[in-house]
């Protein structure tokens, strides 16, 4: 049973999301305001049984809003999937949440439908898949390793910290080896993004592919692994002789 933590302060929205989740048959924590969330979250994940698989966090909470306690989160190096509830409708303040470390927003009001579509989509992309033989280790080239479990790259014996985002997009390359895959299939399939909404941009793909380059690439301006396809999107080469 997957375990969401909802930090929500109207009683209305966290009652009937609540109840919405548990008759899907998950275990539900609530917790009213910014700071009692975030003592929440951190007592859950100290806890002996497993943790919290995601956490839906509103933004505008009292003691401490959303953005700060998703920020410390992942300064934290704390990657649990978030969705962050808004009742904003400005792109600044998505493009915040994001930046932040948000996997996901969901714009007030909401449908309970849409919610509980996007937290499946979001536990199915996360959840280990117990019968998968994947590796959680690789080794991409001599001088780099990948430990998807720890979200950390080790390269030249130094550790790297991964985001939620980088490590999922350095998987999704991983399962199509050779495979010419598009900006928008990236939305779709990493981000959870499809053609109804039209944010994130595709230039954001980009910037991450800069980023992944200048972590696993001996030299980044002249990849060999996470090479581009002109017009077509990008393509990663999974063995190379480096």
């Amino acid at each position: 049973m997957s375990k969401i933590i909802v930090v929500e302060d109207d009683l209305s929205i966290s009652t009937g999301v609540e109840y919405a989740l548990e008759k899907e048959g998950y275990e539900v924590v609530v917790y009213p305001d910014g700071r009692q969330g975030d003592k929440g979250i951190r007592y859950h994940m100290q806890k002996s049984e497993p943790g919290p698989d995601l956490i839906i966090l509103d933004i505008m909470l009292p003691y401490k809003n959303g953005y700060e306690i998703c920020s410390q989160l992942r300064a934290d190096k704390i990657y649990i999937p978030i969705i962050m509830l808004t009742a904003k409708s400005q792109e600044a303040d998505k493009i915040k949440g994001l930046k932040s470390g948000a996997d996901d927003y969901v714009s007030k009001p909401f449908s309970l439908k849409e919610l509980l579509a996007r937290v499946q989509a979001i536990l199915r992309r996360s959840l280990p898949d117990r019968q998968s033989n994947e590796p959680v280790k690789v080794r991409l080239n001599p001088s780099c390793v990948i430990d998807f479990a720890k979200h950390e790259i080790l390269r030249d014996n130094k550790k790297i910290a991964l985001s939620e985002k980088e490590k999922k997009l350095l998987e999704y390359f991983f399962k199509n080896p050779g495979k010419v895959i598009a900006r928008e299939e990236i939305l779709e399939q990493v981000w959870n993004y499809t053609d109804e909404l039209s944010f994130p941009t595709t230039r954001t793909v980009d910037n991450y592919i800069v980023k992944l380059r200048q972590l696993i690439e001996k030299d980044p301006n002249q990849p060999q692994q996470l090479k581009t396809v002109y017009r077509a999107g990008y393509k990663f080469e999974k063995d190379v002789n480096l």
